[in-house]
C-alpha cells in the first residue's frame, strides 16, 4: 500500500506541479523578454514561487515512505536492497531532475540575456 501512495505521489508531482512550474517559468521568461519587468510577471513569480512552496511539501511527504521502502520494513522485508532501491530510484531520479532543470530555469530569469534557458543554455529570441 505504501510503495502505491508513493508512486501516486511522485506521478502526481510531475504531472500536476513540475510541469505546470516550467510552463509558469516559461511564460514569465517570455513575458520579461518582451515587455520587460512588469507588475504581471511580478504576479507571475509570486504564483512560481507558492507552486514551487507545494512542489516542496510534497516532496517532503515522500520522505518518509521512501525511507520506509529502502529501510526494508515489514512490507518490503521480503524484496531485495537492488529491487528496493530501483522503486524508489526510477521514480526519484527523473522527479530530481525536472526539480533541478526548473531551478535552472528560475535562475535564468535573472541571468540570461533573454530571460529563458533551454536544455542547450541560454535562449537567444531573434528580436
Amino acid at each position: 500500500a505504501n510503495l502505491r501512495v508513493f508512486m501516486k505521489l511522485l506521478s502526481r508531482l510531475l504531472i500536476e506541479n513540475l510541469f505546470q512550474l516550467h510552463l509558469q517559468l516559461t511564460c514569465i521568461g517570455l513575458s520579461v523578454a518582451l515587455s520587460g519587468w512588469t507588475g504581471a510577471a511580478r504576479s507571475m513569480l509570486l504564483s512560481v514561487s507558492i507552486s514551487a512552496f507545494f512542489l516542496t511539501m510534497k516532496l517532503l511527504q515522500a520522505v518518509p515512505t521512501m525511507a520506509s521502502i529502502l529501510a526494508g520494513t515489514a512490507t518490503y522485508r521480503d524484496k531485495p536492497v537492488s529491487e528496493r532501491i530501483m522503486w524508489v530510484g526510477v521514480p526519484c531520479v527523473p522527479t530530481l531532475l525536472l526539480v533541478v532543470y526548473a531551478a535552472a530555469k528560475f535562475w535564468a530569469l535573472f541571468h540570461c540575456p533573454q530571460h529563458l534557458l533551454n536544455v542547450t543554455g541560454c535562449v537567444e529570441l531573434g528580436m
